[in-house]
């Protein structure tokens, strides 16, 4: 009887050892333990310690094994060992078949759609972040990463949601697990308008010959660039987030408006007031 033992493949880098064992050889008769892959008799093109070829001179069990490194077309392959006798070729035994079955870890691949030039999309946007795994076994589970931070009860392959502008340069990660893990990850980036850091108007107050410094600190992406101008006019009176009125006069008292502008969006304003000091103060 030949029997025929295989250690299946964890790993594409750690060799694979087949073991064929045959019951009771005769004695003093010339035998050997041919491999075959395919009914094709099999020389490896990777061979460790290859052993096919036995001569036996007592009636006992022999064995014959083969060590390889596969990869991953040899799935499926139909291994078979023989038994042969010189001189009772007409008087065969079964030979013994596996298949080999090969184990990889999961190659993870990831996509957003709809597809964005450098995955720039705008807030309010709706995305679909998609991976697709090959790897043996074919079965996986999933878990999602946003920020290094679990998405809870998403076990698909794919991630919809509505993009904010909280989720600016955040990196989705999906993780395909079977016998071990792949994982794949991409960056998201969202273009928002401007939001000043302070809506509301702000009011400043000085006296004549005194030095003002207003700042308008805008959030935005791309980043907002800045104008000033005095209200009903059109003169542009600085382009960066502060102004400064040094050594007020009095046509320097007033309103301001600051102005934030990003691509692709509408800009937003804001007041700006200057008023006299008064002169009286009231005390209890």
């Amino acid at each position: 009887m030949i029997s025929i033992n295989v250690l299946f493949l964890s790993s594409l880098t750690s060799p694979t050892k087949i073991r064929c064992r045959t019951n009771k050889i005769q004695k003093a008769v010339d035998s050997f333990l041919p491999w075959f892959e395919n009914s094709n008799q099999y020389t490896p093109i990777i061979p460790h310690n290859q052993l096919d070829k036995f001569k036996f001179i007592n009636k006992v069990d022999a064995t014959s094994s083969m060590r390889a490194h596969l990869n991953k077309l040899h799935h499926g392959k139909l291994v078979e060992c023989r038994a042969e006798n010189t001189g009772y070729e007409m008087h065969t035994l079964r030979p013994a078949q596996t298949k080999i079955e090969v184990h990889y870890a999961p190659v993870v691949s990831i996509q957003v759609r709809p597809s964005r030039p450098d995955n720039q999309f705008m807030e309010h946007d709706i995305i679909t972040v998609e991976c697709t795994a090959h790897g043996r076994p074919d079965s996986f589970f999933w878990e999602w990463y946003v920020n290094g931070r679990q998405v809870e009860n998403i076990a698909e392959s794919w991630y919809r949601l509505r993009l904010t502008r909280e989720l600016h340069q955040s990196v989705f990660r999906c993780i395909a697990i079977s016998n071990k893990k792949g994982v794949a990850e991409t960056t998201i980036k969202v273009k928002f308008g401007p939001q000043f850091h302070q809506a509301s108007a702000l009011l400043f107050t000085a006296s004549l010959g005194e030095d003002v410094l207003m700042d308008c600190p805008a959030i935005g992406n791309p980043t907002p660039h800045i104008e000033w101008r005095r209200e009903g006019g059109r003169e542009v009176l600085s382009r960066s987030v502060s102004l400064k009125r040094e050594n007020l006069k009095e046509e320097d008292f007033g309103t301001y408006i600051c102005t934030a502008f990003v691509p692709e969006f509408p800009p937003v304003s804001k007041q700006m007031y200057i008023a006299r000091r008064s002169k009286f103060a009231l005390f209890a």
